[in-house]
């Protein structure tokens, strides 16, 4: 047996052994594939795991543990950095000092894990889908912590053959009109779970949509809700093989929603005097459409992002100084067993977005006074 070819990503092997909040910081495999070496940065170790027997009899055992440092943090410290990072639910340390990350789950509440950084600074933009509901709590737990809670949201959005995401930063996300538009939101993603459900049969994978709602618990239903689903009962292997194969846009079990362009949801956060920023272009491919939402009212494009390419980020970095946008960042954390590979703080994020993103929203909020 080797780690690539076990069926399982390397991380998912890797937590099955280092269990309890080690801080997991880079895992590099041999060439066979037969031993992971892993560094735990709050235990100061490195792990070495080997990949024994073939098949059904296959496991994956912990064959050393190094350590490489005496601890660094005092005593309390490092208890409430394993506390707080725990690696079966992929809450992974970032050693970098200036980020601004994005904590985006569906499950519109608080998702217990706190972000330290060294020098002091730490910034949590809170964006779940189409819902505030989080908000409070987290605004609230962040003010007893010392860290600052960004409140936002992302808003699906479709185009021709793509689907868009806009984020929404620093409006007045309380205003009744402004929820009512979310409740609408959320409405028809209840909706568009049954619609999926009724898909996934006629391929053959039956999912009752109790159980969708469940995991979602009071949090807003959606498609990795129903990937969830589909590794449970073993239709595919991870959430990501299920997005790649049944869920994604133009997918065979994706079905389309009432229809929202991005231009109506930019014009939407700018009515709430909050800053839109275009999140994650580079997965829709459709940068033709960036002048015309900055005619809409765009103040910002999702630059640093996991899966942009080094290309990508440096077209979209640019792209921000000719419009005058802010270039954010964000981890698109959606929790445990989402099939997200980068943990959240990642990738870093320079100051100067946090920065500029509260002098937007500055504009943002003089604009509304101004009608």
């Amino acid at each position: 047996m080797d780690f690539n070819a076990s069926g399982s990503t390397v991380r998912e092997l890797v937590n099955l052994q280092l269990q309890g909040g080690h801080g997991l910081n880079g895992i590099a495999l041999t060439r066979d594939g037969s031993k992971a070496y892993v560094y735990a940065q709050f235990d100061h170790k490195l792990h070495v795991l080997e990949a024994i027997g073939v098949g059904s009899d296959s496991e994956v055992k912990v064959k050393k543990s190094v350590t490489l440092a005496d601890p660094v943090f005092p005593a309390e410290v490092e208890m409430g950095r394993k506390m707080f990072f725990n690696a079966m639910d992929e809450r992974i340390s970032s050693a970098n000092t200036r980020v601004a990350c994005s904590s985006c789950h569906l499950e519109g509440r608080d998702d217990g894990h706190v972000w330290g950084f060294p020098d002091g600074v730490r910034v949590l933009a809170v964006t779940d889908h189409d819902s505030t509901e989080g908000l409070a709590e987290a605004l609230d737990e962040a003010g007893r912590l010392g860290l600052t809670v960004v409140p936002g949201l992302e808003i699906n959005c479709d185009v021709e053959g793509a689907e868009i995401h806009v984020l929404g930063y620093l409006g007045d996300w309380q205003a009744a009109w402004f929820q009512e538009f979310l409740r609408a939101q959320r409405a028809e993603r209840v909706a568009r779970v049954h619609r999926i459900a009724e898909r996934l049969t006629e391929l053959g994978l039956p999912i009752d949509p109790a159980e969708v709602f469940a995991l979602a618990g009071d949090g807003t239903p959606g498609r990795p809700h129903v990937a969830q689903v589909m590794v449970t009962r073993g239709y595919v292997r991870s959430v990501r093989e299920a997005f790649d194969r049944y869920l994604r846009a133009g997918g065979p079990a994706n079905v389309p929603r009432r229809r929202l362009a991005p231009a109506e949801a930019v014009a939407v956060i700018r009515r709430a005097g909050g800053v839109p920023v275009l999140a994650h272009p580079g997965l829709a491919d459709r940068d033709a459409l960036i002048p015309a939402l900055v005619e809409a009212g765009l103040m910002g494009i999702e630059a640093y992002y996991a899966e942009h390419s080094a290309e990508q980020t440096r077209t979209y970095l640019a792209l921000c100084r000719q419009y005058d946008l802010v270039a954010t960042g964000g981890s698109d954390y959606h929790g445990p067993g989402s099939g997200r590979s980068n943990p959240p703080g990642t990738p870093a994020v320079p100051w100067s977005a946090w920065q500029a993103l509260q002098e937007r929203a500055e504009r943002a909020r003089r604009s509304v006074e101004a009608r």
